[in-house]
């Protein structure tokens, strides 16, 4: 399961005591692997993942760079700032970008550290099963960015659309990570 839009690791310690109650009550659920993925999509969330992951003990499953909306989440951070500049959104990705590179190697070393998975993000483009242009350019685009997910570590990544899953596992299962990370802060 993933859990979204959390900024605190409190909200992931009450999520764990939930699934503790429903572990001791549902039968079915006492001895079934239960693993909660956080979506790193706030800015306070980049602050304080370890915790998080930590709150969820031994559900703590991963990392997930949800790079699109924690762009929205600097925006807000910084939009209200007439000293701040940041270009273009779509024109910012976070293999051109140092900043959010950076954000993206120390999610992958957070994960690493923890035993957890770090999750790649999702890619805007999108397929046509009835334009074959229009595929054939997203397939390439999406091609090359999850290539440099799993160059940078990231032990999977989303998929935008079911077209896409055999494309992406294939290319994690062919790609090795250029070396392991760890989070430097």
């Amino acid at each position: 399961h993933l859990f979204p839009k959390s900024e605190d690791p409190q909200e992931l310690a009450m999520v764990k005591q939930v699934i503790d109650y429903m572990r001791e009550n549902i039968p079915a659920l006492k001895n079934t692997t239960i693993r909660v993925g956080i979506l790193v999509e706030s800015l306070p969330m980049l602050f304080v993942m370890r915790e998080a992951l930590h709150a969820l003990g031994e559900y703590a499953g991963g990392l997930n760079y949800a790079r699109w909306d924690l762009k929205a989440s600097i925006f807000e951070g910084i939009m209200t700032d007439p000293n701040a500049v940041w270009p273009d959104r779509y024109g910012v990705t976070p293999w051109n970008t140092p900043f959010l590179t950076d954000i993206g190697n120390h999610i992958v070393g957070v994960a690493n550290e923890h035993n957890a998975l770090a999750m790649g993000g999702m890619d805007v483009q999108l397929v046509n099963r009835k334009d074959p242009v229009i595929t054939n350019l997203a397939i390439k685009a999406i091609a090359g960015a999850k290539a440099t997910e799993a160059t940078v570590g990231f032990t999977l990544s989303w998929a935008a659309h079911p077209d896409l899953a055999l494309l992406i596992q294939r290319i994690h299962q062919q790609t090795p990570p250029s070396a392991p990370k760890l989070a430097e802060d």
